[in-house]
């Protein structure tokens, strides 16, 4: 009788362990799919394969190995949203995909070097509080070599700062990848100049650096480029003054809702004209949807206005960026702002085109 009731109890608790695992092998699934060399056309053989998960941490639960053929298969107990990883070239290219989905993947060859890198909308943020000048400076990399490439470098990202400035964070995002928190490397021990050796795939590459300086009443600043930009611009508070030290160099380019803003059109690499900063002030969070800066590229376009319009639309990306919860949010709102100033100005330069705007 004793051995009967224990036979019984057996059966029920491997019974019990059946249906609580039933679930799980059924969800059991394989993510198909094929990568492609978007710089020679082909399929891209031999590359790593990493499937992560997203919903549940960013746990890696599968990897593989590209064919011949450039495919690969990889099998997954977890559905919901993953996050699929391919190395080509020493450098990561990832996406999102969804369980049982066939996911195409381009990846590109590697260069150290490459020409038709350069900056779209370049924008210095300033603000103080009487102790100290916070700057935060926001910078749209784009990466249009012909063919496609990745410019794969340690010094991919520099970042020049004066003696007596701190740095407080380093924020990028690149082509298909969410804003990251990265840590400089100084390209000379004890020196302030700093290195982000962050791949810049063909696409737009987004950087903030934001860091600090003693401050009493004014400030001269001398910036720097490492790629020349189609514009660059310096955003602070009513409140406070600004002085250019090469008074042909800037034009002023907004001056309202507590906000001035004055640009440099076409500025290239190395030092930027400098300026003097002085007063006190803090910049509005300014609330702006993402619609309005956007303007039809479409349109014809005047060779100075245009490339100001041309910046505009590119910068409403970074709307997407200022989303997540650092230090420097509410710079997409200025973008916006300076995107539908920028628009204006077009617009009163060509008022036939007005229909293409939309403001």
């Amino acid at each position: 009788m004793v051995r009967l009731s224990l036979i019984f109890r057996g059966a029920l608790r491997i019974s019990l362990m059946a249906v609580a695992c039933a679930p799980y092998a059924r969800a059991s699934e394989t993510i198909t799919g094929v990568v492609f060399n978007g710089t020679t056309g082909a399929r891209a053989a031999g590359d790593d394969v990493v499937l992560l998960t997203l919903d549940h941490g960013s746990l890696e639960v599968s990897r593989s190995k590209t064919a011949g053929d450039g495919s690969f298969r990889l099998r997954t107990d977890v559905l919901g949203k993953h996050l699929l990883r391919v190395r080509h070239g020493g450098v990561i290219y990832q996406q999102e995909v969804i369980s049982g989905a066939i996911s195409r993947i381009k990846v590109f060859d590697a260069a150290s070097d490459l020409a038709g890198v350069h900056e779209t909308v370049t924008i210095m943020k300033i603000e103080s509080n009487g102790r100290s000048l916070n700057v935060t400076e926001l910078h749209s990399v784009t990466n249009d070599s012909t063919p496609p490439r990745t410019l794969a470098n340690a010094s991919n990202l520099e970042i020049l700062l004066s003696s007596k400035s701190i740095l407080d964070s380093v924020v990028v995002a690149g082509p298909s990848w969410r804003p990251e928190k990265v840590k400089p490397k100084p390209i000379v021990v004890g020196s302030r100049q700093y290195a982000v050796g962050y791949p810049l795939r063909p696409g737009t590459t987004q950087f903030a650096v934001k860091y600090h300086l003693l401050f009493s009443d004014r400030a001269v600043l001398h910036p720097r480029l490492q790629y020349p930009t189609e514009l660059w611009t310096v955003v602070f508070p009513q409140s406070m003054t600004f002085r250019a030290l090469d008074k042909a160099s800037f034009h002023g380019l907004m001056d309202q809702q507590g906000v001035q803003v004055q640009a440099i059109t076409r500025a290239a690499a190395g030092s930027v004209p400098g300026f003097v900063v002085a007063g006190v002030g803090s910049l509005p969070q300014i609330v702006t949807p993402t619609s309005a800066a956007t303007v039809s590229t479409q349109s014809p376009i005047p060779p100075r206005v245009g490339a100001e319009s041309h910046v505009t639309a590119r910068a409403t990306p970074f709307l997407q960026v200022t989303r997540k919860p650092l230090a420097w949010c509410g710079i997409g709102g200025l973008v916006a702002l300076l995107g539908i100033s920028l628009a204006k100005r077009w617009v009163s330069a060509r008022p036939h085109v007005q229909a293409k705007v939309r403001i």
